[in-house]
Parts: C-alpha cells; structure tokens; sequence
C-alpha cells in the first residue's frame, strides 16, 4: 500500500467524522433550541409524500452506484441495464412501499451509507477514529434496519420521546456528547 492511499483514506475519514459529528451536534441543538418545530417536522415525516419520493430515488442512486462498483464477475454485463433497472426500481418501490414511504426510505439511505464509510474507515491508519466511526455506523445500521422492517417503530418511537422529558434530555445529551466527540476525533 502506498502512503498516498492512507492519506486518501485518513482524509476521507477525516471528512465522515467531520460530517457525522456535525449531524448529530446540529440535530441535537436545533432540538433543544426549536423542540416544538423539531417534534412537529419528526411527526410529520412517516406520512410526507415528497420526502418519501426524494430518499426513495437517492436510495435507488446510491444502490445503483454501489452495484455498478462492484466486481459482479460473471454478471458484469448486467451493469449495463442499470440506469433502466435502478428507474424501474425506483417506481417499483414508490408504488409498493406507499404506506410510510418516507421512513422506510430514510432507513434505507442509512443503510446503503454504511457501504461508503466503511471503505473509507477500511484504510484509516489511526485506530481510534477508525474504531469510533465503526461503531457509530454499525449503531445507524442496526437502528435503520429496524425502521426499514418495522417503519411502526418510528411513531412508536416518537410516541415514548413525547411522553418522557427525561428520555428526551438523555437521547439529546447523548447525541450531543457523540457530536462533540466525533468532531474531535475529526482532527
């Protein structure tokens, strides 16, 4: 391996700690700023059409990126029908997964991102933000598979974080924690 492809790679994490730091610091303060915008945008969303149909198609971009990248071997030829399977695919699940569109797709998004990260995280040489950056994705894949399974989950979810101010404060708290440390490890 040569040093340019660790410094590709180190930068590359640098940049996903950055990002995914920044997500949780920026989410978590919006909601202790704006909680009753946050919770009105958060109940909302299972049944938001457009927002649905938007992560729907960038979960459909982001697999057929994925599958294009990847070595098929034998069924390397089938990649040239992709953009035609990725649009059929696309409508396929707009008209099938209707009912909670929009958490489904999210949670699909969530798990498709876990492919990129971990190529990055893959080459990091430093093992700390390697290891941290595993772990928090591994945490987004396991809550993204549960919401892609169970989109019922989310309003249930939603539904405990309404009643409970003290389960609100902790899951806050502990976003806010992950934030900051993300973004140290970042530099």
């Amino acid at each position: 391996m040569s040093d340019s492809l660790f410094a590709q790679a180190s930068f590359a994490l640098h940049v996903l700690l950055w990002v995914q730091g920044g997500l949780f610091l920026g989410l978590s303060l919006l909601a202790l700023v704006r909680p009753a915008v946050v919770a009105r945008i958060l109940r909302a969303f299972p049944r938001n059409r457009v927002a649905g149909l938007v992560l729907t198609a960038l979960a459909t971009a982001a697999s057929a990126w994925i599958v294009y990248h990847a070595a098929l071997g034998r069924f390397d030829f089938l990649k040239t029908y992709l953009p035609l399977l990725a649009i059929l695919l696309f409508v396929a699940s707009a008209w099938a997964l209707h009912e909670l569109l929009a958490v489904r797709a999210l949670a699909a998004c969530g798990l498709l991102l876990g492919d990129p990260i971990l190529d990055a995280i893959l080459w990091a040489p430093d093992l700390l933000r390697r290891d941290v950056a595993t772990a928090v994705v591994y945490l987004g894949l396991v809550l993204a598979a549960l919401f892609f399974l169970y989109p019922w989950l989310y309003t249930a979810t939603l539904r405990r974080l309404a009643a409970s101010l003290r389960l609100r404060r902790t899951i806050l708290g502990g976003m806010l924690l992950l934030g900051v440390l993300l973004l140290a490890l970042a530099f």
